[in-house]
């Protein structure tokens, strides 16, 4: 929206409006590039599917628990070390800050808040990642490094709700190792997982579910005061939400000097074969006479290697590899979203695409 006076432009404001039909069954963005797809979502976002992890050792699993820090009667938030950095709306972190009321901060914090705000929100702890953020007590919290699987786990196990101490609430986070498990933007995935959930809290707004930047104006909301968005479900047991990102443009006249590029894949979606393009300045493509185009799944496993030669004909080093579904093994791969990543110097890149079967 422009607002001009005089021929001169006085104000220029940018918003969003959703394109398409929207219901609960459609992920839910925010403007950075996140995204929720939730385990009862449906269309071209493969969801989620609810998988609990359990750590806590008593049921025999191998978390250790996770407790101290700043310590008061409502609660406690300690800072902990992460086993690998984790990039969250833009910037890199190292360690996290966990609180007892059922919420994480990336970074260092001693601050605890009991009583749940909206996301995004000026009260609260910055760069929040709230699986269910609310008035909670007597319960443990327990951390795991999977390191097979390249994880971090944090779960919440046996929480009393303080409005009505008869629920209790079991959730987890999974903060997936962004080198394994590549995004578009280079940030981290999340996946949140309910055991048992109870939003009952009335006298403290029922809980909030959602993610919030390090400067608190911008955030992804699931749920706050048992009010939901229209891409939303509400909270049930065994299920799960799973956050990661797309690529999203601030302004599409950008013109960038660089002769770099990843092509998107053609076709997209496809079915069983696409092919991906790419070209690289001259002095890119003597440095790098031979690059790898790697692909990978939601999991952030490894699917298939290409080595690419690029072609010195021209000014500018072009190739193309064709995936035809397969794996290492050249065995077919189940239908979903995958990420395509090619690496050589200075350029890294990396897109989505979609197989249907």
């Amino acid at each position: 929206l422009e607002i001009i006076k005089d021929e001169i432009q006085v104000l220029e404001y940018y918003f969003s409006e959703p394109v398409g039909f929207i219901n609960e069954e459609s992920p839910t963005f925010c403007d950075y590039g996140y995204i929720a797809i939730e385990s009862g979502d449906i269309g071209n976002f493969t969801p989620p599917i609810y998988n609990w992890i359990e750590i806590n050792p008593i049921l025999g699993g191998d978390g250790e628990l996770i407790y101290g820090g700043h310590v008061t009667s409502d609660g406690f938030t300690i800072t902990i070390d992460l086993p690998f950095t984790f990039q969250y709306f833009g910037i890199n972190y190292d360690e996290i800050s966990v609180c007892s009321n059922g919420y994480l901060a990336m970074g260092e914090t001693s601050l605890i808040f009991h009583r749940n705000r909206t996301i995004p929100s000026g009260s609260g702890a910055d760069a929040m990642i709230a699986p269910f953020w609310d008035n909670l007590q007597s319960g443990n919290i327990y951390g795991y490094y999977d390191s097979e699987n390249n994880s971090y786990i944090i779960e919440w196990y046996d929480w009393e709700n303080v409005y009505n101490p008869y629920y209790e609430e079991t959730f987890e986070v999974i903060l997936y190792d962004p080198e394994y498990f590549p995004t578009p933007t280079g940030d981290g995935a999340i996946l949140f997982q309910y055991n048992e959930v109870n939003n009952v809290d009335l006298g403290d707004n029922y809980a909030t579910v959602g993610i919030e930047n390090e400067t608190q104006t911008e955030g992804l909301l699931l749920t706050f005061a048992d009010i939901y968005p229209a891409t939303a479900h509400i909270l049930e047991d065994e299920t799960a939400i799973f956050f990661t990102t797309i690529a999203v443009s601030t302004d599409d006249n950008v013109v960038t000097e660089s002769n770099n590029e990843l092509f998107f894949n053609y076709p997209n979606p496809f079915n069983p074969e696409t092919t991906i393009s790419f070209q690289f300045s001259n002095e890119q493509n003597q440095q790098n006479e031979q690059t790898k185009l790697e692909i990978y799944n939601v999991k952030g496993q490894k699917v298939k290697t290409f080595a690419v030669t690029l072609s010195p004909e021209s000014s500018l080093g072009k190739g193309s590899v064709t995936w035809d579904g397969t794996d290492e093994n050249y065995k077919p791969v189940s239908s979903g979203i995958y990420f395509y990543k090619l690496k050589a110097g200075d350029f890294q890149r990396v897109r989505k695409m979609i197989l249907l079967k």
